[in-house]
């Protein structure tokens, strides 16, 4: 397997478990908590989904890496500039979103910890909530939206994937912004990028299995043929000797009146014949 299929391979799987792994993320987190109150007792009421839904966030955002290399690969140079643009995008913002993530895993990991004593808890996570502090810089995540839709945008126009999963991307991403908020909102949007994004990995995957087949069809083909022809050449010059032989010892012993230029032809088409055979 050469480092183009292989490249092929993993970047079709990425496109196909990134959203997936987004969608799970969406799907099983308990209900947006709008205090510090209600975020405490969502992560201790529901401390495995907590868990669970914000590792499957951070697995998605480390699968977006070879996605967006794949995405970007397709433009190649069709649309630099809006390979270029996107992919700086999308790079800053799956820093800062996983760096979010990271604050509500370390907010699940302090209330586990506690041991039943909240004193103060409440109030650290009702900043979270609220984005007090140096928090509000979470929201340059939306750049991670704003670059799929430049990606979707580039696709689009220089016809390197299907137009309708481009319009499924681009769809996705803005219905993401409002998984910020709800968790059923996201979780729409997590639906139409696995459409979109699995359409394009599909496709890959066409590819590097197309890539995969010719090598053994060529290897056998030259297999079966190359024999057949040297064999077919040698029994040919063996057949054109032993006429030439011929022709040469009737020739000496001057029998030509009596074997005539009909025994000659038949002699040639028998060889022919036979040779072909």
């Amino acid at each position: 397997m050469s480092a183009d299929s292989t490249q092929r391979l993993l970047t079709g799987l990425s496109m196909l478990i990134a959203p997936s792994l987004l969608l799970v993320g969406f799907a099983i987190h308990p209900p947006e908590p709008h205090t510090g109150a209600q975020m405490l007792a969502m992560i201790t009421n529901y401390p495995v989904r907590w868990n669970i839904a914000h590792l499957a966030l951070c697995a998605a955002m480390a699968c977006s890496i070879p996605t967006v290399l794949g995405l970007t690969r397709l433009l190649g140079e069709r649309g630099p500039w809006f390979a270029l643009t996107s992919s700086t995008l999308i790079g800053v913002g799956v820093v800062f979103y996983s760096a979010f993530v990271g604050v509500e895993l370390a907010a699940s990991a302090a209330a586990s910890a506690s041991t039943g004593q909240y004193d103060g808890m409440e109030r650290w996570m009702g900043a979270i909530v609220d984005f007090q502090g140096a928090l509000p810089v979470e929201f340059v995540d939306l750049s991670l939206n704003l670059g799929l839709i430049v990606m979707a945008v580039g696709l689009f126009v220089t016809h390197a994937a299907p137009r309708p999963a481009c319009i499924l991307i681009a769809a996705a991403s803005i219905a993401l912004i409002g998984g910020l908020f709800s968790n059923s909102v996201g979780a729409v949007g997590a639906e139409m990028l696995v459409v979109g994004l699995g359409t394009v990995g599909l496709r890959m995957l066409n590819r590097f299995g197309d890539a995969c087949r010719p090598s053994t069809v060529s290897k056998q083909s030259s297999r079966r043929t190359t024999p057949f022809h040297a064999s077919a050449t040698k029994r040919l010059t063996s057949r054109f000797c032993f006429l030439a032989i011929c022709s040469n010892s009737f020739h000496a012993l001057g029998y030509d009146q009596f074997v005539g230029t009909g025994t000659v032809k038949r002699c040639c088409t028998w060889s022919h014949s036979s040779t072909l055979t």
